[in-house]
């Protein structure tokens, strides 16, 4: 049927603004990397995920196992499991303790999002 979105895309991306993927851990704990957005693009295997232009400015949030970060733009790229964040990033350690910065980067590897720099 033309004009008919099989994948849900279209849907997804107008009422839920929110992704999972299924990245279990080398012991195969069935972890998801979760992330509620704003708006949503797709370049190859790159998701990139920003705020809706709001007055209220709703940020990026991401979960994985225990990362959890809010920032105003998010990439996750699904090859290398590469998940950069930019623009008022705040982040909860494994430890509960909050850091902030301008910019974060982790490699989800093993059950764990390790950070880059």
């Amino acid at each position: 049927m033309e004009g008919v979105d099989p994948t849900g895309e279209a849907h997804k991306a107008a009422c839920s603004r929110e992704e999972s993927f299924l990245i279990p851990s080398e012991d195969h704990v069935p972890f998801e990397l979760y992330i509620h957005y704003g708006t949503r693009a797709l370049s190859g295997s790159t998701y990139s995920y920003g705020d809706r232009k709001s007055p209220y400015g709703d940020p990026v949030f991401v979960a994985y196992n225990l990362l959890s970060l809010q920032a105003d733009k998010v990439a996750y790229n699904a090859a290398s499991r590469v998940i950069e964040a930019k623009g008022n990033v705040t982040y909860v350690s494994e430890s509960g303790q909050t850091q902030r910065a301008d910019s974060l980067a982790f490699r989800i590897k093993g059950g764990q999002a390790v950070r880059l720099r």
